[in-house]
């Protein structure tokens, strides 16, 4: 299995043990992760560089089954929201090509993916290309900085 980053890792969890509370504590202020780190199952988001009273919030509101997002990333959700309500909805990749996206993003070519995953050269190719075509991307960094800016990369 390839190594998986903190959003897959997540999920993972969360399908393992549906009761556990996961709270992300992050240099990651970009909102895109936020909201994916929500829809993974995650019972709140806290930036390291917060103060210690936001995490000590979070861990309060996890263990009463609420949510908690550092007030800084809860405004910037808010006024993407009010700019346009549907730019928070999740971007639709399997997990297929988030693992073939993570790996492409960390440098390796699509036959070292190939081997790592033990499917097709033309397999990986294709979950290559529909990411991009999903995603309206035509060029490789620019895919490389879509899994940057969505915590996609380790």
């Amino acid at each position: 299995m390839p190594s998986l980053n903190g959003l897959d890792t997540g999920r993972r969890l969360k399908k393992a043990n549906p009761i556990v509370k996961l709270i992300y504590l992050t240099m990651n202020n970009n909102v895109e992760y936020a909201r994916e780190a929500l829809q993974a199952g995650a019972s709140a988001f806290v930036l390291k560089n917060s103060e210690k009273s936001h995490l000590l919030q979070a861990i309060r509101e996890a263990l009463r089954g609420d949510s908690y997002v550092v007030p800084e990333i809860r405004q910037a959700m808010k006024e993407i929201f009010i700019r346009d309500p549907k730019a928070l909805e999740p971007q639709p990749l399997t997990n297929r090509q988030r693992e073939v996206l993570q790996m492409l993003a960390e440098g390796r070519t699509l036959k070292d993916i190939d081997s790592s995953l033990h499917i097709s050269y033309r397999t990986v190719r294709f979950h290559k290309v529909r990411t991009m075509e999903e995603l309206g991307i035509t060029k490789n960094t620019e895919l490389v900085k879509y899994a940057m800016k969505h915590g996609i990369t380790v």
